[in-house]
């Protein structure tokens, strides 16, 4: 069997960010700084070949931080897609992984790195990266979530400004903001129009990596990158329309996909995405789950089965399904009787066997 690892002794990365003008003591501008700072110390404390890139607009080109290579060659703008009510000039991701600086360093680097803007790295992240995804066996894409720490009140100058915060521990995050994919299969992926600076960016690298990847690896919980606050920008009314445009571009990403060759457990867990699209649509629109979402796809998902007693429980009391994670109006009684029927029905069982199945206590 081939093994799935780059196998240098120096495993050479590429490491591409979207940086852009911003106020030099905003949140952003503030948070830039600090990626920038952070990048280029830990770039000089591995012996990995580190090739640091700042992807811009033309007409942004000067946000281009000292010790990056600049490469001023995106072109389209989200607000280029659609007349959104809210217009942003983001850029696209597929614009950003193509651009000629980033494709030529790639065809010299065996790993090519994407991260947000506001996302600061460890001292030892190229050296981590390069020992797992250059060793025998090792992964041939990492998906490593983010610290939250404390915000600065100024832009750092060096690193020095930045020690208070590698010996912060933070706090765990749930989003996905830095990816390292191998340079072979990022040949093959397929990001469509999706866009940075929405909530569901994340999710065209994710899916991607299932299709693509023989073998990733998720870091859910590591210290390799950190956030400075959590102020969840992305996530501000006024920007539904465009999480709504982001959710279609995944589903198109998805129906392009020959999975017919993929293995199994991939298959299963490209499944689960047009659930998380359906839940998805129900927040952002305020709709009620129980008339929106297919049972039987919900019972079969493995993400969210796992938690389904709990969620199953509250939902037969009255109590909002998904209450932790999606703020949607509550269920009426004649919806969550029309779910009940349609489960018993879809997974051929009784009212008592379900309940059984579900470990819900029947005496309730």
């Amino acid at each position: 069997m081939q093994a799935t690892g780059i196998f240098n002794m120096a495993c050479s990365i590429t490491h591409v960010v979207n940086f852009f003008p911003a106020e030099p003591c905003s949140e952003l501008g503030i948070a830039q700084a600090a990626t920038a700072i952070s990048m280029q110390w830990a770039a000089q404390q591995t012996d990995n070949p580190v090739k640091l890139i700042a992807a811009t607009f033309t007409d942004e080109a000067h946000a281009t931080p000292v010790g990056f290579a600049a490469s001023p060659t995106l072109v389209t703008k989200a607000s280029d897609l659609k007349e959104f009510r809210r217009p942003r000039p983001l850029p696209l991701i597929r614009e950003i992984m193509a651009s000629p600086e980033v494709r030529n360093g790639s065809c010299e680097s065996d790993v090519i790195v994407y991260s947000n803007c506001d996302i600061a790295v460890m001292p030892f992240f190229y050296q981590f990266i390069g020992q797992e995804m250059g060793s025998q066996g090792g992964p041939d894409a990492m998906i490593a979530n983010r610290r939250t720490i404390s915000p600065l009140a100024t832009a750092p100058k060096d690193y020095s400004d930045l020690v208070s915060c590698f010996l912060q521990c933070g706090t765990k995050h749930a989003g996905c903001d830095c990816f390292a994919l191998s340079r072979e299969i990022l040949e093959r992926f397929d990001f469509g129009d999706c866009f940075i600076g929405n909530e569901w960016f994340d999710r065209s690298f994710m899916i991607n990596i299932v299709a693509h990847a023989r073998q990733p690896r998720y870091l859910e919980d590591v210290h390799l990158t950190f956030h400075l606050g959590d102020d969840r920008s992305w996530s501000r009314e006024g920007y539904s329309d465009q999480n709504l445009f982001a959710i279609s571009e995944l589903e198109g990403i998805l129906q392009r996909l020959d999975t017919s060759r993929l293995p199994k457990r991939s298959q299963a867990m490209l499944r689960e995405f047009p659930l998380a699209f359906d839940l998805g649509r129900c927040k952002i629109r305020g709709e009620s789950l129980a008339e929106n979402i297919n049972p039987l796809a919900w019972t079969h998902s493995r993400t969210h089965g796992s938690r389904l007693k709990e969620q199953f429980s509250k939902f037969l009391q009255g109590d909002d399904l998904l209450s932790q994670d999606l703020p949607v109006a509550k269920a009426s009684a004649e919806s969550r009787s029309q779910w009940w029927v349609a489960l018993c029905k879809l997974l051929d069982l009784s009212p008592r066997k379900l309940l059984r199945r579900l470990r819900i206590d029947v005496r309730q």
